[in-house]
């Protein structure tokens, strides 16, 4: 069901947002440090959206490999717990009574 709710809120933004883009096609200037050009609003759009995700997704990758490596040693950490624990329940009970 909350699968189903994100596709349906996703579709909705995606419409939205078509009919966003097909009412403002006025060109705009785009001034930058070696020259401008005209370019259609929505495609200045997409494109900031575009490069803000990017950014975004560059900004995060240190802290997804450092989480990526830290679960890795537990892993590890944990498969040698497992073997330890085997070991010691494969060992014989001594009484000293």
């Amino acid at each position: 069901m909350r699968s189903f709710l994100f596709i349906l809120l996703f579709i909705l933004v995606c419409i939205s947002s078509l009919i966003f883009f097909a009412q403002n096609n006025q060109d705009v200037t785009l001034s930058y440090f070696i020259g401008e050009s005209e370019q259609p609003l929505a495609f200045i759009m997409v494109g900031c959206l575009i490069v803000g995700y990017l950014i975004g997704l560059l900004s995060l990758s240190s802290t997804i490999m450092r989480h990526k490596v830290r679960a890795r040693s537990a892993e590890k950490k944990l498969e040698q717990s497992k073997a330890e624990l085997e070991n010691l329940r494969s060992m014989p009970v001594r009484d000293n009574y």
